[in-house]
């Protein structure tokens, strides 16, 4: 979902939140606890309600970028299973993503055991490869 698209729901949930039926924008964030707090109090008897309004923004900022690293775990596995093995800048190059948050990413995936971390016999290069 594109951020403009997510904004405009989101405040259109939170909208509601001025007629009784507070705390539905929380539910898209997946807010769970704070949407159910939110509706058994009005949406902190309106006033969290109106602060929401100027937090959106920011809210619809941290989905859009949770997105997005979600997007790119699922794009390096494919490359790293497509290719048999690959290197940072391998990947680097196919997602156009700054080194240090596929770097980030690949240290996530191998400590979840989703990649191995190996050095390549011909010239040493560190690879990382699906297991």
């Amino acid at each position: 979902m594109n951020k403009q698209r997510l904004m405009f729901r989101a405040y259109l949930l939170c909208f509601f939140g001025f007629f009784g039926i507070a705390g539905l924008h929380h539910l898209l964030f997946g807010n769970y606890i704070r949407a159910i707090i939110y509706f058994f109090t009005g949406g902190l008897f309106v006033i969290g309600t109106i602060i929401d309004l100027f937090l959106i923004p920011r809210m619809v900022e941290k989905k859009s970028k949770s997105n997005l690293v979600d997007q790119l775990d699922i794009t390096i596995l494919t490359l790293c299973r497509s290719k048999r093995e690959t290197t940072l800048s391998d990947l680097v190059i196919q997602t156009q993503a700054p080194p240090n948050e596929i770097k980030q990413i690949l240290d996530q995936l191998c400590r979840q055991g989703l990649l191995t971390l190996d050095n390549r016999e011909s010239d040493g290069a560190i690879i990382y490869k699906t297991i």
